[in-house]
């Protein structure tokens, strides 16, 4: 552990910011990397500060730990954005920026499709913006990260000049800082469809009222993965498809059918429209169904597959849903094994941080023992490129990809 620095705490630090003083030895965590800092953490009560408003953090022996935001109502009371004496302003927001988009640009030198900023990993704790061409999405999930969206608005227009940017409001992180999920805000023109190309795959998805901001580029890398496990001919399950990510690149990677399943029709109707603009018709059977459900249906009517993907919503949202969640996870991967042809390869999917790579692999070999199979992991892979993680932040760390044979 590096050995901190005292900085002294000046009067212009004093009259910037409000300070908030941290209970002794509290700060260790910070030290080491981490940037949040949690309610219980802090020394004096917390009823005088705004949500969102920006604040000065000192350890209890007076050592300048940083500028963060805070919001007296929310377990993560403060979001550290900076360590060194410096004023949060536009210029700031415009470094934070550019440096992520110039880190995006060495990582996808041939697209415009990643995801640009990506939280704390990007220095900028609560704010979610994704790149697709020439337009951006923007997810505000703290009251301080509202405070900042107009400096992001401007630094985004300024430095990657989309047609039009969506900033929305509506995630369910919201409800734990204790702040409203609003209506969506546009600034220029983004329409409700839009369409991308991943891998050389157009790809349709809703914008305003899709999942998340429209698609889920933490996969786009393990995307292109399929390629070294599906052979000429494969039948493939794609559960929890939503517009048919996965389900996609195993055609254009050689498989012969796959079954998209998901219980939303308007995700379905992307599907289809998917696979006709990608001249995959009449390869595509569209299951609109509970996954569990659709898995029991193809059990009981003795379909096997040579490759599943499940790839479901986390159902570990925080740790008191740890135990049931465990046991979602391990029902899915059991039904996902018992349509799986000796040989075939399972893709399972796990994006709760609160179960471990270790938890997950483990509920795996649970799931199994209860099928009598035998299994092989040959890959456990994460998050895409343009998702960093913080070695510090395990919170930055949430996806989990296990490529295995199932014998």
């Amino acid at each position: 552990m590096r050995t901190p620095v005292t900085v002294l705490l000046t009067w212009s630090m004093k009259t910037l910011y409000p300070a908030v003083f941290l209970k002794p030895r509290e700060e260790r965590r910070l030290n080491a990397g981490h940037s949040w800092i949690f309610s219980n953490e802090i020394r004096d009560s917390l009823k005088s500060y705004t949500p969102g408003e920006l604040v000065t953090v000192f350890s209890a022996q007076n050592q300048y730990l940083g500028v963060g935001y805070i919001n007296p109502h929310s377990l993560i009371a403060v979001r550290l954005l900076t360590r060194t004496q410096t004023e949060i302003n536009p210029g700031f927001i415009d470094h934070r920026i550019n440096a992520a988009l110039n880190l995006r640009e060495r990582m996808f030198p041939d697209s415009r499709v990643y995801r640009l900023i990506f939280g704390e990993s990007d220095g900028l704790p609560g704010i979610v913006v994704d790149r697709y061409d020439d337009i951006c999405v923007i997810q505000s999930n703290t009251a301080g990260a509202d405070q900042l969206i107009p400096w992001i608005l401007d630094a985004i227009e300024k430095l990657v000049s989309p047609r039009g940017i969506l900033i929305r409001r509506d995630s369910t992180s919201r409800d734990l800082e204790s702040i409203s999920r609003i209506t969506h805000e546009v600034r220029g023109e983004v329409l409700e469809t839009h369409t991308v190309v991943l891998h050389h795959l157009p790809m349709s998805f809703p914008v305003h009222t899709g999942q998340k901001t429209g698609l889920f580029l933490d996969q786009q890398d393990n995307y292109s993965r399929l390629s070294r496990y599906i052979q000429p001919g494969a039948r493939v399950f794609d559960g929890f498809c939503y517009v048919g990510g996965w389900g996609l690149h195993a055609l254009k990677y050689g498989a012969d059918s796959v079954a998209f399943a998901d219980t939303s029709g308007q995700a379905l109707g992307y599907v289809e429209q998917n696979v006709s603009a990608n001249r995959f018709s009449g390869k595509a059977d569209l299951v609109q169904n509970d996954v569990r459900k659709a898995l029991h249906s193809a059990i009981s009517s003795g379909h096997e597959y040579d490759l599943v993907i499940i790839d479901p919503p986390a159902f570990i949202k925080s740790k008191k849903h740890l135990r049931n969640g465990i046991r979602a996870y391990e029902e899915l991967n059991n039904l996902a094994m018992q349509i799986l042809k000796p040989g075939g390869i399972l893709v399972s999917c796990s994006c709760s941080y609160h179960l471990g790579s270790g938890e997950f692999l483990r509920i795996i070999a649970r799931a199994a023992s209860k099928t009598a199979r035998e299994i092989k992991l040959l890959e456990l892979c994460g998050q895409s490129r343009d998702h960093p993680v913080l070695p510090a932040m395990p919170e930055t760390s949430y996806l989990k990809v296990g490529f295995l044979q199932i014998n």
